[in-house]
């Protein structure tokens, strides 16, 4: 039920189908609170395209009115949304409150009951203060609870929680107990990593979904449960996350707080509204600021999810042209613990290199990190199998510094050889891939980029 359409690296296109509704990723879901009405679902579904929405189902549970309801019409009616519905268990207010007055059969059947499209065990997530014997008996816990969950679901599909906070050897040892369900079901969530998320722990994320990815593989479409943030979302796609939920940008609303591309600011610390969203074109800061509260909370919530969808844009043109990871450069280059998770990524080559993009029209090298592309290290390798085929039937190796022009190149290549007329000459050329034969020069990308001045230079020095 999905299909990878496209796909730069680990980031990737999905089609994710369910019965005759289909959502294309990566794909973030606006968590929808049927307690919390500003900006109402109606409000939404009139300015945005949504196929797809989580909701928590513990609080359904929790409010009389709205159970009956859901269990007399089915949550899609309750809601007024014929999308796809995620439902998730209470695994938040257990995380949070430490205990909840619900079981997961309870929980998981009440799901399956009000017709979700995909349901959650009520797993035990870990916070980043337990102790490792404690994180490890919570995935005892549940692991016991996904397979429960799995049985008692007919209608509904599983989403599959992973947990075992930062140690990653219990990551790994949970996914080999819950491969049997990974092979049903419909979404595997990586969980407990919003409080680190909070700690701005990037890196520990990034260590927490490639260990998962290498366990589990990359069949399914992943969730980043809890996550919805512009500054993140780009690295945690280069890792392979294809789905994201996000109740921030109506919690942000409530503080009169202000998502942004690069971070997020409180609107009393801006002086302009540095975005070109609807909402942002029609107001300005002060006449927010001299709004009601309920309707300046609703239109900030408003702006909040047009940057969260602005980015995911973004993203995806990035992987279907082809220049994810110079996007993903730029976008890291916002806060030191990005840049710093990004270097972590480009050294899992291995994990990456089955799945970078090789036909493109074009490179740019703009930052150090650039040079350690995991796309470079797959056309070093080409370029060194082919050249090593070749290199012996050459009378005479020359090493030149490689032109600025295809004219120059050209006017150098002849020049060069016609010196040695009687001998069969290979001209090697310095690139950042390495020395690189003169019959492979016009081959993409070993000409078909741009690098920047510094990293020329460092990198003539590095040689030298």
């Amino acid at each position: 039920m999905f299909e990878v359409r496209d796909n730069d690296g680990l980031s990737r296109i999905g089609r994710l189908k369910i019965g005759n509704k289909v959502v294309e990723t990566p794909y973030l879901m606006p968590v929808i609170n049927p307690n919390i009405n500003s900006p109402s679902l109606k409000e939404l579904l009139e300015r945005f395209k949504i196929p797809m929405i989580i909701t928590n189902a513990y609080i359904i549970y929790k409010t009389p009115d709205l159970r009956e309801k859901a269990l007399s019409q089915g949550i899609h009616k309750t809601l007024g949304f014929d999308g796809i519905i995620e439902t998730d268990s209470g695994a938040y207010q257990l995380m949070v409150y430490g205990d909840v007055d619900i079981t997961n059969d309870e929980i998981v059947r009440f799901q399956e009951a009000i017709g979700s499209d995909i349901a959650n065990p009520l797993d035990v997530p870990p916070t980043p203060d337990d102790p490792k014997d404690v994180i490890r008996a919570k995935c005892r816990e549940t692991v016991k609870r996904v397979h429960r969950a799995r049985d008692l679901l007919l209608n509904s599909r599983l989403s599959l929680p992973i947990q075992g906070g930062v140690h990653l050897d219990l990551r790994e040892k949970y996914c080999k107990e819950v491969e049997d369900v990974a092979k049903e079901a419909e979404i595997i969530a990586i969980g407990g990593i919003v409080p680190y998320l909070e700690l701005q722990r990037i890196s520990d994320i990034v260590k927490i979904i490639t260990t998962v990815k290498k366990t589990l593989g990359h069949g399914k479409p992943y969730h980043g449960f809890g996550v919805g943030h512009p500054l993140v979302i780009p690295i945690m796609i280069a890792c392979g996350i294809d789905l994201f939920d996000s109740a921030s940008y109506a919690l942000y609303a409530l503080d009169d707080r202000v998502l942004l591309p690069y971070g997020t600011k409180s609107l009393h610390e801006l002086s302009e509204l540095p975005c070109e969203c609807p909402i942002c074109s029609k107001y300005d800061k002060e006449e927010l600021v001299q709004m009601e509260k309920s309707e300046r909370q609703k239109l900030l919530a408003l702006h909040n999810l047009y940057v969260l969808f602005a980015e995911l844009r973004r993203c995806k043109q990035a992987i279907k042209e082809g220049s994810f990871f110079e996007y993903l450069e730029y976008r890291c280059s916002c806060h030191p613990e990005l840049m710093d998770s990004l270097r972590l990524l480009y050294e899992e080559t291995s994990l990456l290199k089955s799945f970078v993009k090789i036909g493109k029209k074009h490179m740019k090298l703009v930052h150090e990190l650039s040079l350690n592309r995991p796309e470079l290290e797959i056309y070093k390798r080409i370029k060194n199998n082919v050249y090593k085929k070749y290199e012996k039937e050459y009378d005479l190796t020359i090493e030149k510094e490689l032109p600025e022009t295809m004219e120059e190149l050209e006017l150098l290549i002849n020049e060069e050889k016609s010196k040695y007329e009687n001998k069969s000459v290979l001209i090697l050329f310095k690139t950042p891939f390495g020395l690189v034969p003169d019959f492979l020069i016009e081959c993409f990308p070993f000409i078909q980029y741009q690098i920047s001045s510094h990293l020329k230079n460092r990198k003539k020095t590095n040689d030298s």
